[in-house]
């Protein structure tokens, strides 16, 4: 069959006319915007396109628009949106009965929560409040919030502090938190559109329980200062110069030297230590090489002792606490003396430690040289000459060769000893040897020169005492020997060209002496009540030192002046005194304990170092109550040698080495003095620490001249024992829990003339024991007394309080907490798990404070952290926040630690605290309520 041209494109015409009109279906309708998310009351142009089955666009397609939510969301015919409200909502596009649709958010501009970055009390409740804004700052009527309070800068919800749905805040738990108002969106929203939409403010939760204010720190600068001299040891080398170490002022202390006239400072405590957050507090144990150098036994406020090496160059820290040895591991420097510092640099010192493996303490002595610490004598390991288990004293010293000597004690022996580097020890001389044709009864004292030289003070079987001299260390060969007829009280140094200086009475009366080493007797310097070089009597004698020229120095009390250094030989003259200037800057020293026991007055704090003087201190400043030199009554001299404590109603008692004082408004009086003989023949010396309370009533602990320790009591006209430490038969003191006391660690007296002590008990356990003025009763054993359930590891802080006792104790269980005792009835006062005004619990309880009226403050770490002051009251035992670690004190400090916290009857609290940048501060908190 045959088609004609004009039939072929007739059929050709009519299949694309109908393959068009197929395109022209509509098959699909897209619909498309800039963003899917809107700001409300913006407006953007939406675009669709239809097309047909082939994909391909349909040019002159129209529209018909429509949104489900015209609220969210309203389109006019030309597909132009207006964001409304907040919320999602679905525009559909529809052409040739196909739709298109497109979902799109409304957000808000912002979101401002009010009222903005807020402080409120603790305890109180917040109204908070949203809005929502549209992209022309106008409020979005029907925003809906969900709130949240956060914390951890705003990343994780709090669990301590509520919210309401409507916004209200209550503010139970301190902190820096976030307030947060959101607006929710479905779950189920796709993955381009946000969940919420958040607006924020910050809200901190503080305390409003007490006001701080700063009444002393150790940033405190003074331009200049005056000597007030310390008993101590003077050091000199060979060329003359004197190294000591002083109070100035009584509000620091001092590490000087002296050379003729000219005094230096070489380092003034007060100042940041080495460890972050600590503070040097004094320098003692003093020595001096030949360059002028001076080592030092640094006490520390917040870390333990160092030692350092101070010159003009300034302080550097040698032997730090806790340093590693080569055998052994966290040694704690216990002490060095005159003779620990070598011309070569190296050091002897005595420190405890424990060996690699085991927790068993040790004591020995170490060698520092080229930075490192050398075991050389252990208490782990015995001696040459000695039997039983080894301990040591101060006696020993190093010499400029590296030699050192040094005395210790096993059982009732003891022996001197010389040992060189990587060498055992060689026994010198023992009690009990036969020397120079007697038999040793007592060693008491060693010097060592730094040529070599050792002296060594002896006493034999029948009294006579000597002084042996081993020239340049050569222990082979005889000593060159004298006998001291009156006797010997102490060695204070030895020079190989000049001999040796010391204290006794060697046949012309007490005072001075020096000895140059040869079989004559030793020479008279300076006698007690003879002139000094000041003309004033000499009083007492302190510590002295010669050099290699053979002039000798001394520290020394006159009868009016309690401290001078003096040149005693061979021209008398005055070099220092009390009130000597000294022309360097220094900080103030502050101590880090109060003056305990007070509950009514000031606060009275301690300065200058490890001898301190006692100031009140209020928003005044300081005022001096009793400074270092200052007179008591009768004549006698203040100290700080003891540490003083106030009654509750704030009177002040210190003790001196001539008697017990009681110092209040209407003036001083001695209550009872010492050396005091008790009728049973033992005389005691002047107390180490005492116990008082309102009625002139003291307890007091020291030692005699019997070898034991007693418990006495001053009852107000009597003073008698009524417990023995450290004694043997007939002086001990049965424990009623069993066994003898053994150590004592604290005491207290409360208002009915009761005592209570903190003791070790040999052969029983320890714990608290209570004095009824007639028999002792146990009050809370160490391993059996149970407090709350719990069993009692140990105890500290014991405190009176009216005609209670109370005591901050550990537990088998980990807890800490402070039980109150009376009449045989313990009470919990605090303790962990309690909460607290911080709206979190006691994770620990440190130390405390308890007034007249039952109220405790203690330092805690709480579920916030630490450390923390709280009060817990005794009548409702309501917790109020004293003071919060995450909040600034009102000086800007952030503590570290709290020393101690003071607490008086009308609810005031002071506080002593270190903070991180090293200074000792003291605070007075005091009460709205």
């Amino acid at each position: 069959m045959k088609y004609s041209v004009e039939k072929i494109l007739l059929t050709v015409g009519i299949l694309l006319s109908a393959k068009a009109a197929r395109a022209q279906v509509v098959a699909s309708v897209y619909v498309t915007a800039p963003q899917v998310r809107i700001v409300s009351a913006d407006s953007m142009q939406l675009t669709a396109t239809a097309r047909d089955f082939a994909g391909n666009a349909i040019p002159n397609a129209t529209f018909q628009w429509s949104s489900n939510n015209t609220g969210v969301i309203q389109v006019d015919s030309n597909g132009n949106v207006t964001a409304g409200s907040l919320g999602i909502a679905d525009v559909t596009a529809s052409s040739g009965g196909r739709p298109g649709v497109i979902r799109l958010q409304v957000l808000p501009q912002r979101i401002s929560v009010m009222p903005a970055n807020l402080t409120i009390a603790f305890g109180s409740q917040q109204q908070y409040a949203a809005v929502a804004y549209d992209i022309h700052g106008q409020p979005i009527a029907d925003a809906t919030f969900a709130w949240h309070v956060l914390v951890g800068e705003g990343i994780f919800d709090s669990s301590t502090v509520p919210v309401s749905p409507g916004g209200m805040v209550n503010a139970i738990t301190l902190g820096y938190y976030v307030v947060r108002a959101s607006i929710l969106y479905p779950n189920n929203s796709p993955d381009q559109f946000q969940q919420q939409f958040d607006g924020s403010t910050t809200l901190t939760i503080i305390p409003a329980d007490y006001a701080m204010s700063t009444l002393a720190s150790s940033s405190v600068s003074y331009p200049s200062f005056h000597i007030l001299g310390k008993r101590g040891q003077i050091a000199m080398n060979d060329s003359g110069t004197l190294a000591f170490s002083t109070s100035l002022d009584g509000l620091t202390a001092g590490l000087m030297t002296a050379q003729a006239q000219s005094i230096n400072a070489l380092a003034v405590a007060g100042s940041p230590g080495l460890v972050p957050g600590s503070a040097y507090f004094d320098f003692d144990n003093v020595a001096i090489d030949s360059r002028g150098s001076v080592l030092a036994q640094a006490s520390m406020v917040g870390a333990g002792p160092n030692l350092v090496l101070a010159n003009q160059n300034g302080v550097t820290v040698l032997v730090t606490d806790r340093m590693a040895a080569d055998a052994v591991l966290d040694v704690q420097v216990v002490s060095t003396n005159r003779f620990s510092l070598s011309d070569m640099g190296d050091i002897v010192l005595r420190g405890n430690f424990h060996y690699l493996g085991s927790t068993t303490n040790y004591q020995g002595l170490l060698r520092y040289s080229g930075g490192f610490l050398i075991l050389e004598a252990s208490s782990r390991d015995p001696l040459p000459g000695l039997n039983g288990t080894v301990s040591f004293d101060d006696q020993y010293g190093i010499d400029g060769k590296g030699v050192i000597y040094f005395s210790a004690n096993a059982g009732s022996g003891r022996a001197i000893f010389r040992k060189t580097f990587g060498a055992s020890p060689v026994k010198v001389l023992a009690v009990g040897d036969t020397f120079n044709g007697s038999t040793v009864g007592q060693l008491p004292q060693i010097a060592v020169a730094s040529a070599g030289d050792l002296v060594i003070w002896g006493i034999f079987s029948n009294g006579q005492q000597f002084l042996a001299r081993y020239a340049g260390g050569d222990i082979s060969s005889a000593p060159q020997v004298v006998n001291i007829n009156g006797g010997v009280s102490q060695l204070y140094a030895a020079n190989a060209k000049s001999g040796v200086v010391l204290l006794g009475d060697a046949g012309s009366g007490f005072g001075l002496y020096r000895w140059t080493g040869s079989n004559a007797p030793p020479q008279p310097l300076l006698l007690l009540n003879a002139p000094s070089p000041a003309g004033e009597p000499v009083a007492d004698f302190y510590s002295a030192a010669l050099d290699a020229s053979g002039n000798v120095y001394a520290a020394i009390r006159g009868v009016d002046t309690s401290w001078m250094l003096i040149q005693a030989s061979p021209t008398p003259q005055l070099i220092a005194a009390n009130g000597t200037p000294v022309a360097t800057p220094g900080n103030l020293d502050l101590g880090p304990f109060p003056v305990p026991g007070d509950r009514s007055g000031p606060l009275h704090v301690l300065a200058g170092g490890n001898q301190p003087s006692v100031f009140q201190v209020d928003t005044q400043g300081l005022l001096p109550a009793l400074r270092i030199g200052d007179a008591l009554a009768g004549g006698a001299i203040y100290f700080g040698n003891n540490l003083p404590r106030k009654s509750p109603s704030g009177d002040l008692y210190v003790t001196s080495d001539s008697g017990a004082f009681h110092l209040s408004n209407t003036g001083a009086s001695l209550l009872v003095s010492f050396p005091y003989k008790f009728p049973d023949g033992v005389t005691y010396f002047s107390p180490y620490n005492i116990a008082v309370n309102d009625y002139n009533q003291f307890s007091a602990v020291s030692n005699t001249d019997h070898g034991h320790q007693r418990l006495a009591f001053f009852d107000g006209a009597n003073f008698n024992t009524i417990a023995y430490f450290q004694g043997a038969a007939p002086y001990t003191t049965p424990s009623p829990a069993g066994g003898v006391f053994a150590n004592f660690k604290e005491q207290a007296v409360n208002d009915a003339g009761q005592v209570m002590v903190n003791a070790a008990v040999s052969g029983g356990p320890g714990g608290l024991f209570f004095f009824d003025g007639a028999a002792w009763q146990s009050v809370c054993p160490i391993g059996s007394c149970q407090l709350g359930g719990e069993t009692v590891t140990g105890v500290s802080q014991l405190k009176a309080s009216n005609s209670s006792f109370c005591a901050l104790f550990s537990t088998g269980n980990g807890d800490s907490r402070v039980d109150c005792w009376n009449a045989g009835t313990w009470t919990s006062i605090v303790k962990r798990g309690d909460n607290t005004s911080d709206g979190t619990q006691i994770s620990f309880v440190g130390t405390y404070d308890v007034n007249r009226r039952g109220d405790v403050a203690a330092m805690m770490y709480t579920g916030l952290n630490g450390p923390n002051v709280f009060l817990k009251t005794g009548d409702t035992g309501s917790f109020a926040t004293v003071e919060a670690a995450m909040f600034p004190a009102p000086d800007g400090s952030y503590f570290s630690q709290i020393e101690a916290v003071d607490l008086r009857d009308d609810r005031r609290v002071f506080i002593l605290a270190l903070d991180f940048t090293g200074r000792v501060i003291a605070y007075e908190a005091d009460p709205h309520f």
